[in-house]
């Protein structure tokens, strides 16, 4: 199955809605008679095929979202300590059911100014970064979520640092882009569209904050995907 970065946004939100249907079942909530989700009593390859469709549709519905201006954002003081808690604690939990070992942390200050954010994009923008360091980090390797108050106090920096694959320099200016995803074994073996980190960036943008990476570009060096949100302003 390929996909062209030339797709219109209709064309994206048929195509997504055209799937839906398949991935939920007959049964409207997706689930089976005992109240089982279907995907949890396929087999284990067609878990992973429902698992790589959920993710298309998913991203797909939120680029036709975004390109259309129907994604609406109810910002309001957010603890950014606290989410970044929130996403290590289910990423930690992944870890341990797969029995794929990774040292979590977080360094913050217990006192950090809250941020001016929606409160669900911003979860998803930290725990999409948190969980790409995850799937291209290897086993046994460290993942560490920064927090601090840079350039006066006017906004808040999240830096999640990794030990991976890294991301090799000719490639660094497409990781944005929409549809791109690198070219390293552990990457391709991991289920996704190359459209997530795109769909992160215009969420921060959308927040008013900025977003950028660093990479050596050699593999055990890891990444560091950054992003910015502003203070939030009690008047």
């Amino acid at each position: 199955m390929k996909f062209e970065v030339g797709w219109d946004g209709q064309s994206r939100a048929s195509y997504a809605h055209d799937l839906h249907p398949r991935l939920c079942g007959c049964a409207s909530d997706g689930r089976g008679r005992r109240g089982q989700r279907e995907s949890d009593s396929l087999p284990e390859h067609r878990q992973e095929q429902h698992g790589r469709l959920n993710i298309l549709v998913n991203d797909l519905l939120d680029v036709s979202r975004i390109e259309s201006g129907r994604v609406t954002l109810s910002p309001q003081a957010l603890d950014l300590r606290e989410i970044a808690e929130d996403v290590i604690g289910d990423i930690l939990r992944r870890s341990q059911e797969e029995n794929r070992p990774m040292a979590l942390s977080l360094d913050a200050p217990k006192k950090l100014p809250a941020v001016y954010g929606d409160i669900e994009r911003v979860r998803q923008i930290l725990g999409n970064l948190v969980d790409n360091a995850y799937h291209y980090t290897p086993e046994n390797g460290t993942i560490t979520v920064s927090i601090h108050s840079p350039n006066g106090g006017h906004e808040v920096q999240v830096d999640v640092t990794d030990n991976g694959v890294g991301i090799p320099l000719d490639d660094q200016t497409r990781v944005f882009e929409r549809f791109y995803r690198g070219e390293h074994p552990l990457v391709l073996a991991t289920p996704g569209t190359g459209l997530g980190l795109s769909i992160v960036k215009e969420i921060v943008e959308m927040h008013k904050g900025r977003i950028w990476m660093k990479s050596t570009g050699v593999a055990g060096d890891g990444s560091i995907f950054s992003f910015t949100l502003p203070v939030y302003d009690k008047q």
